[in-house]
């Protein structure tokens, strides 16, 4: 039943799209000797017109908040069919609990009443752990308030370190009360990177930036950002030049844009579906010191059994950075390993010049796989996939081998869908470099793919 209110509210969106105000689609279900009928037909509304709407329950959300939520107005058509999306729409936001619609008619004029629960602790003081397979344990610290003033926009400053890279960012995400689908993100931010072990120097970064994301419908989503920065690249370990041209202060502005289709049946783990990123990074030459650009395609793709929830799945990534003037330094370029291809340790495929990992201007992976509860019982929350990865990086600016060498590793993966995912990897590469770095267990919160 989830599934058949889903398409309808896709084809009453057709319709919305068409301007049929006054037409709505239902459904019927009938049952014949153990033979069910599901019929979806077309109903012609009674012309009534939305006369006002009532919000109670809210104290510290501001009444503007909650109605530039709405895709409806005094005026507007009423279509009952709208009131189900608006409700599972307000649900989703963090301060409001739950939601009761009431209706009344009169002199064919409806008046809405939107009765809120309205969640009023909407301040949080963060402090906990992480681990990840590729930067290993981190600490962070957080205060948080997603509805400021009632306003309904969100704060957040927190300070996060790990064993490579120690961050301090403030963030603010406003909503415009004139649009729906929009939001503005501000951020200003201080890093201090330590890369010693991989390309060879100490790196320290001030700046802030400007977001705005665009929802421009449920599957897609579309975004674009620039950044200004002052970069300071210090304590080489050695007078090696794909060392030193990282070294020094620099001015960088930097440009990106993202387009995100997303149609996926799960955030965590998903079984049926597809995802495809296309993301578009840029510092140009006239504004930065190191220009470069950089293109990522990121493509996923989930295809459920018909009898049960195991699936079949393929993850593909391809990526490309040049700079147009000179070397790429290696603290732009593409790393392979760990996470992104596993098998192998955090930036252990590719080229190395002694202990200094110089990445690739070029990259793509390719998994193939399967999935599901397999030998555990589904209420065991526990999933398996068995998969196998092939993919490369080349085309250093740093090195004389710009061969296009394919790696390729197999293993499987057990996701402890917990109140927190947790992924345990093992994968042996079967084809590999003599130079690559080898790691076959990996962990990870979050899912495996």
């Amino acid at each position: 039943f989830d599934q058949i209110q889903n398409h309808l509210s896709d084809l009453n969106q057709v319709l919305d799209s068409n301007n049929l105000f006054h037409h709505d689609f239902k459904y019927s279900v009938e049952s014949n000797n153990k033979t069910f009928i599901l019929r979806f037909f077309e109903d012609k509304l009674e012309p009534l017109y939305i006369n006002k709407i009532n919000i109670n329950g809210n104290t510290i959300t501001k009444d503007l908040t909650i109605r530039s939520k709405l895709n409806i107005g005094p005026g507007d058509f009423y279509n009952p069919s709208k009131l189900d999306l608006i409700e599972k729409d307000l649900k989703k936001l963090k301060y409001i609990n739950q939601i009761d619609i009431d209706t009344k008619v009169n002199d064919k004029l409806v008046d809405i009443s939107l009765n809120l629960d309205e969640n009023k602790k909407t301040g949080n003081f963060l402090l906990g752990g992480s681990f990840s397979g590729d930067t290993g344990l981190g600490f962070g610290l957080g205060i948080k308030d997603f509805n400021i003033f009632g306003s309904g926009n969100a704060i957040d400053a927190n300070f996060n370190l790990n064993s490579e890279q120690a961050l301090f960012s403030v963030n603010y995400t406003q909503y415009p009360l004139s649009k729906i689908n929009l939001k503005n993100n501000y951020t200003i931010f201080n890093s201090e990177k330590d890369l010693t072990n991989s390309y060879g120097f100490k790196a320290d970064e001030q700046g802030l930036g400007y977001g705005i994301s665009y929802e421009y419908n449920k599957n897609v989503d579309i975004s674009s950002s620039f950044k200004l920065s002052k970069y300071k690249g210090h304590t080489g370990s050695n007078n090696n030049l794909v060392v030193t041209d990282n070294i020094g202060d620099r001015n960088y502005f930097n440009l990106n844009l993202s387009i995100l289709r997303d149609t996926t049946n799960d955030i965590w783990y998903p079984n049926n579906g597809s995802k495809n990123r296309l993301s578009f990074s840029l510092n140009p030459k006239s504004l930065s010191d190191d220009p470069y650009y950089k293109i990522v395609l990121s493509s996923d793709y989930y295809r459920k059994q018909k009898n049960n929830q195991n699936f079949f799945f393929l993850s593909n990534r391809i990526g490309l950075s040049e700079s147009p003037s000179g070397n790429l330094n290696t603290v732009n370029v593409f790393g392979l390993g760990g996470m992104n291809f596993k098998g192998f340790d955090y930036r252990g495929v590719g080229p190395f010049e002694g202990k200094i990992y110089l990445g690739g201007n070029k990259y793509f992976t390719s998994t193939v796989g399967y999935g599901g509860s397999f030998i555990f019982d589904q209420k065991d929350n526990i999933n398996v996939k068995v998969f196998a990865t092939t993919g490369s990086i080349w085309d250093s600016d740093y090195s004389n081998d710009d061969s296009l060498d394919l790696r390729t590793s197999v293993g499987v993966s057990f996701d402890i869908m917990s109140v927190i995912p947790i992924s345990l990897t093992y994968a042996v590469p079967i084809d590999k470099k003599s130079s690559d770095k080898i790691r076959e267990f990996n962990f990870a919160i979050g899912t495996s793919f």
